[in-house]
């Protein structure tokens, strides 16, 4: 008998502006369900500030300050649900929020090539540490077949969507 594959497919929290009040039972609910695979599907973070859309005057959070909440919200993530599941597969899959950054750190040609132990430097599992966090990177646009059932971030946009 096989044993059962237990997936988790989190999407679009697009922080800093996810809803915090949600963060606590995802993350009880990763304890207790205990995943073998945890598939982030893009926008987890929401690049709002370097966004080529026009800007809430309002909005007051840094690109700096979205980073590091973004980097400390996976951290936890990746704690919970290792302390529930020590084999726990991790993916991080870019989602467009996550090509908005991408763009963004490419802007200087000569730091955009910069790369230290082969990966590049100017980029976003650089800055998020997935490397050292045992978390696996993919890149926008890549789907994923799993069981015949295929996952990705996708790339329409629609007047009405959502």
């Amino acid at each position: 008998m096989s044993k059962t594959i237990k997936y988790v497919f989190l999407s679009d929290w697009h922080i800093p502006d996810h809803n915090r009040a949600l963060i606590k039972p995802i993350f009880n609910f990763l304890s207790d369900y205990k995943p073998d695979v945890v598939y982030i599907l893009g926008d987890f973070l929401n690049c709002t500030t370097i966004s080529k859309y026009d800007q809430d005057p309002y909005y007051h959070v840094s690109f700096v300050d979205e980073i590091n909440e973004g980097i400390k919200i996976l951290d936890k993530l990746a704690s919970v649900v290792r302390k529930a599941n020590k084999n726990v597969r991790i993916v991080y899959k870019a989602g467009n929020h996550e090509a908005r950054l991408q763009k963004y750190l490419a802007q200087s040609a000569q730091l955009a090539e910069l790369k230290v132990k082969g990966e590049y430097v100017n980029s976003l599992p650089h800055l998020m540490e997935l490397r050292e966090k045992g978390i696996e990177w993919e890149e926008y646009l890549e789907s994923k077949d799993y069981h015949d059932v295929l996952f990705e971030h996708g790339d329409m946009v629609r007047q009405h969507s959502a």
